[in-house]
């Protein structure tokens, strides 16, 4: 029998393909339950209570909560896009990342696990002080009933990718996206974006975490500006 599990009331099933990787089939389902942990947060969607400013800009806020696994960085911003145009541009596919957002080495699907689950593989190049980093995880995507659509990944064990290659692996605790269509127009959508990663390799976190905030602001100007361009080419 193939192993499933639900989440809000959707079942998720693995592949028979893909019965080897039931590791990371459970981080998926971890993975959307911590997402979904965070954006019910009080105060998520309101005043961020608990989470201090960061670096933020015009169109992009940053905020940050010092938490039990490390600092928890969120980033705030709307889309020019439908919802599942913006999941397709900034989550879905996952090879275009390299062409568009300049923090990615290479990046590139490993395994599909099920509908709305894979693995992916992918490495970061070296931003201000930070060298770059590989990670791989398993990641999964539910579409809730009011419209909202949740994107969720972290760090998942995977022994035939040889750990080296690409840099320090490092450790993605949790990676929680989520748009929402705008109550007022549906062809644009807001997105939240929290992140929480252990970098490894030797540098104190009084000085990586500052560094962090401004890479993960950069970041989410990236997917701001990347969906800008593709509303405006009518995609």
């Amino acid at each position: 029998m193939a192993a499933s599990f639900e989440f809000q009331g959707r079942k998720y099933v693995l592949d028979d393909t893909a019965k080897q990787y039931k590791t990371a089939f459970d981080d998926c389902r971890g993975a959307l339950e911590e997402t979904a942990a965070i954006f019910r947060e009080p105060g998520f969607d309101t005043d961020m209570n608990g989470w201090k400013p960061d670096h933020s800009s015009q169109t992009t806020k940053m905020f940050y909560s010092d938490r039990k696994n490390g600092r928890y960085f969120c980033g705030k911003t709307q889309l020019p896009l439908t919802t599942e145009k913006a999941l397709a541009a900034v989550f879905a596919d996952v090879e275009s990342s390299v062409k568009w957002n300049d923090s990615y080495k290479f990046s590139k699907k490993h395994m599909q696990l099920g509908e709305d689950l894979d693995i992916s593989h992918y490495a970061t190049n070296k931003k201000l002080i930070v060298e770059g980093r590989e990670f791989i995880c398993a990641r999964a995507v539910f579409r809730d009933a009011d419209g909202s659509i949740l994107f969720a990944a972290k760090s998942t064990e995977l022994k035939e990718i040889k750990e080296g290659e690409h840099g320090v692996r490092a450790h993605l605790y949790i990676s929680a996206g989520r748009v929402r269509p705008l109550p007022n127009d549906a062809t644009k959508c807001t997105y939240d974006y929290v992140v929480c990663v252990d970098m490894k390799g030797m540098m104190w976190k009084s000085v990586l975490n500052p560094v962090l905030g401004r890479l993960l602001h950069e970041d989410v100007e990236n997917v701001r500006r990347h969906c800008e361009k593709l509303a405006a080419e009518g995609k």
